[in-house]
């Protein structure tokens, strides 16, 4: 319980502090690579939150900024710099399964849902796309200020990667590797409360123009249920298809406002 409780506290700081997201990563990693042998347990649980703190830095450095074009453009520079960041998760996460860490089955599962939830997923991600892209900016007025999006339609392509990518690297890291990765030492529900929070506090940044507490609380209730969704399903796909869904609106902010 300690050695899991100073982990999340050093993510915490990372999530709310993003200069200080790079140092928490170094740190994580040289403490897991000084006691990876000696105690194996601690180790692992520090490389649980190894995944996490590479896409909290990631998020902390100075992404790309959108030009003219970059909203239909399939290379978007926004789409790659998700792109990117999601190989640098993965590649953080084979790096801990080739040292045996902990086991596959512990942190990634993507058993195949039944048919008929995969029907009703696929419906439900649609709605969701489109419910986003229409109802989103009306939405998120309060929050980051008047805009509107231009949706053409050749965007979907780079807001698939855009969303895809962020979406494979963010389940992953949370509702995978790191409620998995804490388990062993907190059990299954606090674990998925721990990757909650932390996940609520990863998304404060500089955008807000209003109080940033009812979009943190939304996003610790989505993270948690994601959590329990991988928990009765066995698999990420559900949670990764329809956090795609609901990202597509932030490449379209990001690339396709109009004011």
């Amino acid at each position: 319980m300690p050695g899991a409780l100073a982990v999340l506290a050093l993510l915490a700081v990372a999530a709310l502090a993003r200069p200080a997201g790079p140092i928490v990563l170094v740190v994580l990693v040289a403490a897991f690579i000084a006691i990876r042998t000696r105690r194996p347990t601690d180790a692992a649980l520090i490389a649980a939150a190894i995944p996490v703190a590479v896409a909290i830095a990631w998020g902390g450095a100075d992404a790309p900024v959108s030009t003219a074009g970059d909203c239909t453009d399939p290379l978007a520079p926004v789409a790659l710099w998700r792109l990117a960041e999601m190989t640098a998760v993965v590649t953080a996460l084979a790096a801990l399964l080739g040292l045996r860490t902990f086991a596959r089955s512990a942190v990634l599962s993507f058993e195949r849902p039944s048919g008929a939830l995969v029907g009703t997923l696929l419906a439900l991600t649609v709605a969701v796309a489109v419910g986003a892209l229409v109802i989103g900016p009306l939405a998120a007025q309060a929050f980051f200020g008047r805009f509107e999006l231009e949706l053409a339609p050749l965007a979907i392509v780079p807001a698939l990667v855009f969303g895809l990518s962020n979406a494979i690297a963010e389940e992953v890291a949370y509702r995978g590797v790191l409620r998995g990765g804490l388990m062993p030492a907190l059990g299954s529900r606090r674990a998925n409360v721990a990757q909650a929070a932390i996940f609520a506090l990863a998304h404060t940044g500089p955008d807000f123009v209003g109080s940033p507490l009812p979009v943190l609380a939304l996003m610790f209730v989505g993270a948690f249920i994601a959590g329990e969704v991988v928990v009765r399903t066995r698999s990420l796909l559900v949670p990764i298809a329809l956090h795609a869904a609901f990202d597509l609106p932030i490449f379209f902010y990001w690339a396709c406002r109009l004011a």
